[in-house]
């Protein structure tokens, strides 16, 4: 092999080697981001997972926390049920931070924060999916109101939206629930809470194993 072959193959080695490292560093770059995103999203669940029963308490309201539930060969997740004797409320929780912006019917949604834009899934479409799925299993007409819960500082500018929806930061929370407490005094169907608190409960998944099958299922559906 002459000098000038070897010179070649060198910096090809060199060339190779340089971007197989910077592969592995952004592999694990994005890696590292991903989990301090859903570390934080998980810290900001446990908070207000515990204001929520904490307020449920104090509004005469039964606090399901967030579990995994599944019938019929369904599987869903959901972050919370608050169960008052008109109606329940299905919580969906999210870490967004910023301003959101866009229309509450549209598949998509954008936050605005710092000049900066993303697009993100439509949370009411999404807690609408579990609504439907609530309603199907517990087989009974009981009014819903879907709760999407965000950050102090994120505001809500949506162009429209469903009626039954109700957003709320964590500030605003315990005005939100006691506003709820009094629309349920006023409606004049009733139900027995621990009657529908025990269906619910019925359909979680109860071991380990059975959380572990059935989260897998929820993050391979995306």
């Amino acid at each position: 092999m002459d000098h000038k072959t070897l010179t070649f193959v060198t910096i090809g080695l060199i060339g190779f080697v340089l971007l197989v490292s910077l592969v592995i560093w952004l592999y694990f770059r994005l890696k590292r981001k991903k989990q301090e995103k859903n570390k934080t999203g998980f810290i900001f669940e446990e908070k207000v997972t515990k204001q929520l029963q904490t307020l449920a308490k104090k509004n005469e309201a039964i606090f399901l926390k967030g579990a995994i539930y599944h019938y019929d060969g369904n599987v869903f997740e959901l972050d919370g049920i608050l169960i008052y004797d008109s109606f329940i409320v299905i919580v969906e929780i999210k870490s967004y931070f910023g301003k959101m912006v866009g229309n509450g019917y549209e598949k998509d949604l954008t936050i605005l924060n710092h000049n900066k834009s993303k697009k993100i899934p439509n949370p009411i479409l999404q807690n609408e999916r579990h609504i439907t799925h609530v309603e199907r299993f517990l087989g009974r007409n009981i009014p819903v109101v879907s709760l999407i819960i965000v950050p102090e500082s994120t505001e809500v500018a949506l162009t429209e939206k469903p009626n039954h929806v109700i957003f709320s930061t964590t500030e605003e929370l315990d005005q939100k629930l006691l506003f709820l407490w009094k629309q349920s005094l006023n409606w004049t169907q009733k139900f027995n809470k621990q009657d529908v608190k025990n269906t619910i409960v019925a359909m979680q998944a109860k071991t380990s194993k059975e959380r572990k099958k059935f989260k897998k299922l929820i993050n391979k559906k995306g």
